[in-house]
């Protein structure tokens, strides 16, 4: 297995929204791929369409999996053995693993749908995934076709629910990848983060929806000497 961080940075010429991502991938020693443009373009494109020929090029010098985490709102809390092990041994090497949130976003109607969890972390969240290339190359096509959404969470969603992703996983224990939107838990003890509901110190952390404007992204990223 030979794992790189990857993720889109778009509209952000000087770097400076990434910064956080890219310090956080650096200080952990864990490999970051970043592709984009001075244009952001709709999320469908942004982190579906155009990341495809990512993947190959990646694969091409020999990648086999990738870490996708959004590049302006989440940072990584974890070296790279740590990520790897808890994906190989803690998650049992799924071929595809999404992290998971609170919230059924951005179709409610569908919480049924979804399988019960261990967790109040039970639903899809497309800002963080850990998925190997080869089949990440054959599901997205797929995916895309099945939804017309404009939002990459409402193409996995939609995915998802489906059926269409067989071999994907719920991160439902944030093991991994820990969403912050209603979930006021997680808290840092002894420099690292940990959610006292799952007992786990997860790997990433991800402001989804927003949640980290109000201070709290700024403050975690001190609080964990970031």
């Amino acid at each position: 297995m030979k794992l790189t961080a990857i993720s889109c940075n778009y509209a952000d010429p000087q770097g400076l929204r990434a910064k956080p991502l890219v310090d956080s991938c650096a200080h952990y020693k864990v490999p970051l791929h970043l592709y984009g443009g001075p244009v952001w373009p709709e999320c469908r494109k942004a982190k579906l369409e155009y990341l495809l020929p990512e993947l190959i090029q990646l694969q091409s010098r020999g990648w086999t999996h990738v870490m996708w985490i959004d590049a302006f709102d989440s940072l990584v809390l974890a070296e790279y053995p740590v990520i790897c092990a808890s994906y190989v041994v803690g998650m049992d090497a799924p071929r595809l693993l999404f992290s998971a949130e609170k919230n059924c976003f951005p179709y409610a109607s569908l919480r049924e749908k979804y399988p019960l969890t261990r967790s109040r972390w039970r639903y899809l969240c497309a800002g963080g995934w850990i998925g190997e290339i080869e089949y990440m190359r054959s599901v997205i096509p797929v995916a895309l076709k099945n939804s017309d959404s404009n939002d990459d969470q409402g193409v996995w969603t939609r995915a998802f629910v489906s059926g269409l992703l067989p071999e994907a996983k719920l991160d439902d224990s944030c093991l991994i990848f820990q969403n912050m939107h209603s979930s006021p838990e997680p808290c840092v003890k002894n420099k690292a983060l940990y959610n006292p509901i799952t007992q786990t110190m997860p790997c990433t952390v991800h402001f989804n929806g927003g949640c980290g404007l109000d201070g709290s992204f700024d403050e975690i990223r001190r609080d964990l000497g970031l």
